[in-house]
């Protein structure tokens, strides 16, 4: 994993007001940090939050892949991996992914920070984004919402009512919650001995917690 951040440690200039900075006249890859959480631990709503008050741009990957039109060849694989709680091949996310990000950068500017929302969900979509991503973007940091299954639940079955989403039921969300446990926290593990490893030599990036599970406001 600290593979993909040997370049950020290059990168790093002077302070500027006690703040370490990046020179993004000359670095023009994507400023990314990624939003972690189980299903329901308020990724997206939190991140639309933050698009409010903060010049940033959220894309959900999940919305992205339920998003996909009629008649792409990737819809009917998409549309059976999520009911099921399983994560869609890396290279069909980061496609959808890249593409939406050149398009938002050509009406926000070069210096945007975008939300990722969703991404990495296990050890092939961080060794995917490495492999395909790592030349076109700059990971500066993680958020991860923390949410005890019986919240995440609640709120999956209160969204339920009007989102429309074919994975919006208990039985998915059990399947989607395990998935995370299972495949996602291990990711969460690395990506948090990657921040250990860059703190130590005083870079910027990082692995927050937040605690989803309160209410909206606190959060």
């Amino acid at each position: 994993v600290s593979l993909c951040y040997d370049e950020l440690s290059m990168r790093a200039k002077s302070d500027f007001g006690g703040l370490r900075y990046y020179n993004t006249d000359v670095d023009r890859r994507f400023r990314v940090l990624f939003v972690l959480g189980g299903p329901g631990a308020g990724k997206g709503t939190q991140s639309n939050l933050m698009v409010e008050n903060y010049p940033v741009v959220h894309f959900s990957v999940g919305e992205l892949l339920r998003n996909v039109p009629e008649g792409s060849p990737h819809k009917a694989t998409i549309d059976q991996t999520l009911v099921a709680g399983k994560i869609v091949p890396v290279e069909i996310s980061l496609s959808l992914l890249k593409a939406a990000m050149e398009d938002a950068r050509q009406h926000v500017g070069a210096h945007a920070l975008f939300l990722v929302d969703g991404f990495p969900r296990n050890y092939d979509n961080l060794a995917g984004w490495c492999r395909v991503m790592n030349a076109d973007a700059v990971l500066e940091g993680v958020l991860v919402y923390q949410c005890p299954l019986p919240v995440l639940q609640e709120r999956i079955l209160q969204r339920a009512k009007d989102s429309g989403r074919a994975d919006d039921n208990l039985e998915s969300v059990k399947k989607r919650f395990r998935t995370f446990e299972r495949e996602t926290m291990p990711v969460l593990d690395a990506l948090r001995t990657a921040a250990a490893q860059h703190n130590s030599t005083k870079q910027r990036y990082a692995v927050i917690d937040i605690a989803g599970y309160k209410p909206l406001e606190d959060v």
